[in-house]
């Protein structure tokens, strides 16, 4: 939530910078809204949420969509600066999951291009604009879902390397306790001397 919160003041310098009053304070608005729908999504208890976890991570990257659009709009469309507020949720929904990646990333380079599919194959600086934006929301969501298997397969290696270490350090703790308890009753000379031991089999012969 946080990482999409931190667009609304992104937006708020661009629109503010348009010297559009009435459009920032509807940001403000949505923006406060967003954050209080976002907040109450993320503190629900698994428990009580109507839907399974892929579905629930779908709900919330929607809503974000939905936001960043609404502040697309509200500074100058798919023609404005902030229509590249798309990619962070890409990126967002890279880190949680390959579908997830597949579809907001396809979602992402569908908006981008259409002024192209408006008028095909124009060579507007628009039309140009979105398909190079199309090609980053792809590379940012198949990079970062890259990024993330390697972080998750790198920290899965770590753990095991953790257990195993614990492990060992059990048993050695082990041995070091039945040692002590050995010395500290006085059997361990009794153990070594009596009895055919191969040490006294050796000396005898």
């Amino acid at each position: 939530m946080v990482y999409t919160v931190a667009l609304t003041p992104i937006a708020a310098i661009v629109i503010g910078a348009y010297a559009n009053v009435a459009g920032l304070v509807v940001l403000l608005a949505v923006s406060a809204g967003f954050i209080c729908g976002q907040a109450f999504l993320g503190l629900l208890p698994v428990r009580l949420r109507p839907l399974r976890p892929l579905s629930w991570s779908f709900l919330r990257l929607a809503l974000t969509l939905l936001y960043v659009a609404g502040i697309v709009e509200l500074g100058g469309g798919a023609a404005g600066p902030l229509v590249a507020l798309f990619l962070p949720v890409v990126v967002a929904a890279a880190a949680l999951g390959g579908i997830q990646a597949a579809v907001v990333g396809a979602v992402a380079a569908i908006i981008y291009l259409a002024p192209e599919f408006s008028r095909v194959g124009t060579t507007s600086e628009l039309a140009l604009r979105g398909m190079a934006l199309a090609g980053v929301s792809v590379l940012l969501a198949v990079g970062t879902r890259q990024l993330v298997r390697t972080v998750e397969r790198t920290s899965h290696h770590l753990r095991s390397a953790v257990e195993t270490e614990r492990r060992r350090s059990r048993q050695i703790a082990g041995m070091e306790e039945v040692s002590r308890l050995l010395v500290s009753s006085g059997q361990t000379a009794d153990l070594l001397g009596s009895g055919p031991s191969p040490v006294n089999n050796l000396i005898g012969n």
